[in-house]
């Protein structure tokens, strides 16, 4: 962002739209999404073009973007599992993803100015010995890829496996090659998404860090002394949150594998495609 500014507000919703509704939209933007205002459609027509502007300058800066799919357990009326897909992650999702970061941005980078102690959400470069290892595996699939690889290098072998059938053995093995991201007062930046500054802003009703974020913008807002804990007390916050953070993904994972395994217990013997990811 070029500039921004932070207030207290109010929003009047005057629309709700899925995103599948928004994506018709984006493919056939004189008819698509059925009965909406002119003025709304040419809303979301404007906000694709800004978000996409966004997305090329975070390319620019080197921000590595994994496609990794996501599994949607479906449940009957019984709460039984009674199937599963892979959510289509689509321009309509991209869309509000590009605004959530660049309100992240804006937010750090503000109380970063303002020489305040925050918890950022910060992402540390991955270690030479894992980049080298997933440059092997690379190279073993015909990539073209330096033993060391910067961010571009790495942005560019998931731009030439994109729709390929390893696409998603590439992806798998980048993530698993990154370092977690975590909840910090130190500046160290966020590798993959090349920004200096960051922090979780956008959720504060579902994640606490963005909640205590909130709290410290409110205090700026209002003109008070901020309260946000000593550089000892905001580090040990972190380290909980982000402990708390690796346990809720546990349990998800856990969740989703236990319901897609109900979900196969009745076909056994049957002879299914799969896709291997990874061997050790």
């Amino acid at each position: 962002p070029q500039s921004a500014s932070f207030a207290r507000t109010a929003i009047r919703v005057t629309r709700r739209l899925a995103y599948e509704r928004v994506q018709e939209v984006l493919d056939d933007p004189g008819q698509g999404g059925g009965r909406i205002a002119t003025g709304v459609r040419e809303l979301l027509l404007r906000m694709a073009e800004l978000a996409r502007l966004l997305r090329r300058q975070r390319a620019k800066a080197g921000a590595i973007e994994l496609t990794l799919p996501e599994v949607r357990i479906e449940l009957d009326r019984q709460g039984r599992v009674s199937g599963a897909h892979e959510v289509q992650h689509n321009e309509s999702h991209r869309l509000i993803e590009e605004f959530m970061l660049a309100a992240n941005v804006a937010v750090a980078r503000e109380l970063s100015a303002r020489g305040l102690c925050f918890l950022r959400r910060t992402h540390d470069e991955p270690s030479p010995q894992r980049l080298e290892r997933f440059a092997t595996f690379a190279r073993e699939l015909g990539l073209d890829i330096p033993p060391r690889p910067t961010r571009p290098n790495l942005q560019a072998v998931l731009d030439r496996v994109a729709g390929k059938r390893y696409e998603q053995a590439v992806n798998y093995a980048l993530l698993r090659s990154m370092r977690r991201a975590e909840y910090s007062p130190h500046d160290i930046g966020h590798y993959a998404l090349a920004a200096d500054d960051y922090c979780h802003f956008t959720s504060p009703i579902r994640r606490y860090p963005d909640l205590i974020v909130h709290r410290l913008l409110d205090s700026v807002i209002d003109r008070r002394k901020p309260r946000g804990g000593s550089l000892g007390q905001v580090a040990e916050l972190g380290r909980h949150c982000s402990a708390t953070e690796r346990r809720a993904e546990s349990a998800e994972r856990a969740l989703v594998r236990l319901k897609m395994l109900l979900l196969l217990a009745d076909r056994v013997g049957e002879v299914l495609e799969t896709r291997v990811t990874r061997v050790e």
